[in-house]
């Protein structure tokens, strides 16, 4: 054999000859092969275990209720807190808090 490298041709062409012999060929090189009569037995492959992450205690995962999926308190937790924002910026003059709608 002058060169042994393997490619992946895209196509081939099965001959089959006068002689009864079957030959593979990529374009004009013979293409080295053996015949399998039935298919390789495959060995799943083990699965590794899979780990468990834990949020930290102050995951802000952590600060969502299950109960109701209520949203997440950050600060402002009742309407109340938001009128009162809102007339504090409105006595002092500040609009920057003040959303057009």
């Amino acid at each position: 054999m002058e060169g042994h490298f393997q490619i992946r041709p895209k196509e081939i062409l099965v001959e089959e000859r006068l002689d009864g012999k079957f030959y593979l060929m990529d374009k004009d090189i013979s293409l080295s092969y053996k015949e399998v009569h039935e298919a390789p037995l495959r060995l799943p492959k083990p699965k590794k275990p899979r780990q468990i992450n834990i949020p930290s205690k102050d995951h802000p995962f952590r600060r969502w209720s299950l109960k109701g999926c209520n949203k997440p308190t950050y600060g402002i937790q009742t309407i109340k807190d938001v009128e009162e924002l809102v007339y504090q910026a409105q006595t002092k003059g500040d609009t920057s808090i003040l959303v057009e709608r």
